[in-house]
């Protein structure tokens, strides 16, 4: 009752300065900021009325943004979310954080084989059954019917790269939010980080493999690859030194160390931003160096911890709020075929992958819930879909964030249903 009281506080104090600047308008920045405030107090409102009905906090956190947004109450307006963009950088860069520290080199000897085989299976099987989904029913896709083959064929292989993507981002939060620890909490985690390098590796070749098919040529071109080849390795190599000057200051100053956390993530955010690197895997490789090469792993796990809902809040409510609902009415039907197919495709890759190492059967038979959730990564390749292939790279977006839409809110509590049932979920 006291929750459900304070969200119609806070969306009565939002509605009252809409219409204040509605007559006579703020600052773009200024107004951010106060939206931004009023999205954390209610986000976290709404977080805790999603754990009191047992679902999970940021499923709560995404419904704000949702509510808050131009598909409802129409408080957040597009140009506002523009505005938080660095915001929410910030916010994902901590993220990473989190997920570099997860790394542990003993996790990657002990489960490496499980994590590897679940991953080779799931990408080799999500990639295919989209891929032959699309090209063998593309006279059911408005927008492809009646085209050339090669385009057809061009549209199927852009499909299967986005059915590889998952959301290490949700993965993690649900980790954290359950204080999850043990070998299934590992191999899924190792998995889905392990799914982003092979993804962003993979969307470079294919991207040049299909804008060379459009053209005629025959080989991969080093134009289309280099850039992206920077991309992950020039992240993972920015990141390990900044892990280092990072871990230099946790060992020999340790002042205000919460407030030196935001400032690596500013600082990681804003080097990602200026050299054209992926923030996450920066980020992720700063963590990783903290955890496995400096003597300052637990320290840095607690100063994380302490900012944890705060920076949860600000990434979900704002990734809930960009979903553009309007968008996805043109494709439903697709989207639901597609991840009727997904599902289908991932719970098959995981089992089989699990299988062929002889791990243990809670992998297999609750494993597949881990990797539902598809953010992040697949919007980034969405967005250069779009770009790159006007024919049809709207539509192709569109259903991508269907897919966003639909997973994002089934994802986080299916898969805390499956740290529940393999037993290693010490806080539901």
């Amino acid at each position: 009752m006291t929750r459900t009281l304070s969200l119609l506080i806070i969306l009565s104090l939002m509605y009252f300065f809409k219409g204040i600047t509605a007559i006579q308008p703020l600052n773009p920045i200024m107004e951010a900021t106060v939206v931004l405030g009023f999205l954390i107090l209610a986000g976290y409102n709404m977080g805790e009325l999603a754990r009191i009905i047992k679902l999970p906090k940021i499923t709560g956190y995404m419904l704000t943004g949702l509510i808050f947004s131009r598909n409802f109450l129409n408080l957040i307006t597009p140009q506002t979310i523009q505005q938080l963009q660095l915001v929410d950088h910030l916010a994902l860069s901590l993220i990473a954080f989190a997920a570099g520290r997860e790394l542990k080199l003993s996790l990657i000897r002990e489960r490496a084989k499980s994590i590897i085989s679940i991953t080779i299976c799931t990408v080799l099987f999500c990639f295919f059954s989209d891929f032959l989904f699309v090209y063998l029913g593309s006279s059911h896709f408005p927008f492809l019917a009646g085209l050339p083959q090669k385009k057809i064929l061009v549209a199927a292989i852009l499909y299967g790269v986005l059915a590889m993507t998952k959301s290490p981002v949700t993965t993690i939060a649900i980790i954290e939010e359950t204080d999850s620890k043990g070998p299934f909490t590992e191999t899924i985690l190792g998995a889905v980080l392990l799914k982003d390098v092979v993804v962003l590796v993979v969307f470079a070749f294919a991207l040049s493999f299909t804008q060379g098919l459009l053209l005629g040529q025959n080989l991969i071109q080093a134009g289309f690859i280099l850039p992206v080849i920077w991309k992950l390795f020039g992240s993972l190599a920015v990141g390990l030194c900044t892990g280092f000057i990072f871990s230099l200051y946790f060992r020999f100053v340790r002042r205000e160390p919460v407030f030196f956390l935001m400032v690596a993530a500013f600082l990681c955010a804003l080097v990602a931003q200026q050299l054209h690197l992926e923030v996450l895997l920066l980020a992720m490789a700063s963590g990783f160096f903290i955890e496995n090469f400096s003597s300052e792993g637990e320290y840095f796990l607690s100063t994380l911890k302490k900012g944890a809902a705060f920076i949860y809040i600000i990434f979900f409510t704002i990734a809930g709020a960009s979903i553009d609902i309007s968008a996805i009415r043109q494709v439903w039907l697709i989207t639901l075929l597609l991840i009727a197919v997904r599902l289908v495709s991932t719970a098959c890759g995981v089992y089989l992958g699990s299988r062929l190492v002889e791990d243990f059967q809670t992998i297999r038979r609750y494993g597949w819930l881990g990797f539902i959730n598809q953010a992040g990564l697949a919007l980034v390749i969405a967005k250069v879909i779009a770009g790159t292939f006007p024919e049809y790279g709207n539509e192709i977006m569109a259903t991508a964030l269907g897919l966003i839409f639909v997973t994002d809110y089934l994802g986080p509590p299916l898969f805390k249903f499956s740290l529940i049932k393999s037993g290693e979920a010490k806080n539901v």
